[in-house]
């Protein structure tokens, strides 16, 4: 759970491999930047090992209209990644960004899980604007991601962090099949609904 960080509320960098799964923010949009910010190595974007992780599960809420809280996720530096069964809204810039053309050559360098490329499957949009594209880069962001399994724009039906009816009829990707690592869970974002309490009683939130 990661709740009004003053920067990149999940950031990685330099080869990391791990997993995770049931990943929570939201921003405050005063001071924000993005939700995830994920890189390989800036001085050197194909330096291996790669970063590679396998994320399920994750609910990225900004604050639409703040004079902060930026972007949902910026891939970047040469990463590669899985993602699965997310939710990312209200940022105030847009929710998706890919830079770098090494970052760019992820994008079905293989197609195989477990590879180094970007897979992403099962996740819905709605920001500001949903793509950061740019006129040099070398892949149609928008067009692949709606390419891919369950991925879709949507008018978000969330009420605080729970998803609502628009959410909840989003096909899952079967991660636990995947990867026994993870729990088995039939639904996308970070939380079922609301009588999902995992991160309640140790968590804090600043109000408004």
């Amino acid at each position: 759970v990661l709740t009004n960080i003053r920067d990149d509320s999940f950031d990685y960098t330099d080869g990391w491999i791990g997993r995770a799964q049931f990943v929570l923010v939201r921003q405050s949009g005063d001071d924000a930047d993005q939700g995830f910010e994920f890189d390989n190595r800036g001085s050197n974007n194909t330096l291996l090992p790669r970063s590679n992780p396998r994320i399920s599960n994750f609910t990225l809420i900004g604050e639409r209209n703040a004079a902060e809280s930026d972007q949902g996720m910026l891939l970047r530096a040469g990463t590669a990644g899985e993602l699965y069964n997310g939710i990312v809204v209200d940022f105030g810039e847009d929710c998706l960004d890919i830079d770098d053309q090494e970052t760019f050559d992820r994008i079905g360098a293989s197609g195989a899980a477990g590879d180094e490329d970007i897979i992403m499957q099962s996740i819905v949009l709605d920001c500001t604007t949903n793509f950061d594209e740019s006129a040099g880069d070398t892949t149609d962001l928008s067009t692949w991601f709606l390419g891919q399994p369950n991925n879709a724009e949507i008018n978000n039906s969330m009420s605080d962090v729970f998803p609502g009816p628009i959410e909840q009829a989003v096909t899952a990707f079967d991660i636990n099949a995947l990867d026994s690592w993870f729990d088995d869970v039939d639904y996308i974002g970070a939380v079922a609904d609301a009588n999902d309490t995992w991160y309640q009683g140790w968590t804090f939130r600043r109000t408004q």
